[in-house]
């Protein structure tokens, strides 16, 4: 585990508390633009729609918070061409850079109720992360429980 990566990761998270960034958080989505059918799903949301017209998780703020990737003119996160070139994915640079194995990566990118039924990893957040997430009315609020989130991750050395 790189934890100088997830102090950036951590700080950029808290900058976009208070900015009108913190829209563009959002667990289910993997810097992806909002277009056509996710633009619908999000009218039914009590979220605000970020002015990048981006969503993006923990996968592709990591992305952003290490200069990995940006944000492209027509919205969606971009890798940098020499990742891209490489083959990489927004999450195969996030757990490269982040020092993840593969079981740390499904425990901190994805939560639990996104997992196989009766599988025998453990996936996703901790249920008291994911809840407070889903309980969350505002973007802010989404962002604090993400940033707890990467603060327990750390402190239980990717374990929870």
């Amino acid at each position: 585990m790189n934890k100088q990566n997830f102090k950036k990761l951590i700080s950029h998270l808290k900058k976009q508390q208070k900015s009108i960034e913190a829209a563009r958080f959002n667990m289910r989505f993997f810097g992806v633009r909002i277009d056509g059918i996710m633009a619908e799903e999000k009218k039914n949301e009590i979220l605000e729609m970020p002015v990048c017209n981006t969503q993006a998780c923990l996968a592709g703020e990591a992305t952003l918070s290490l200069k990995m990737g940006y944000i492209t003119k027509i919205g969606g996160i971009s890798l940098y061409s020499k990742l891209r070139k490489k083959g990489l994915t927004i999450e195969d640079a996030a757990i490269k850079f982040l020092g993840l194995t593969v079981p740390e990566s499904e425990r901190l990118f994805y939560f639990r109720t996104m997992g196989v039924p009766g599988s025998l990893r453990t996936y996703g957040w901790p249920e008291q992360f994911e809840h407070r997430y889903h309980q969350a009315t505002t973007p802010a609020d989404r962002l604090q429980v993400a940033i707890d989130r990467v603060e327990h991750f750390i402190k239980t050395n990717g374990e929870e």
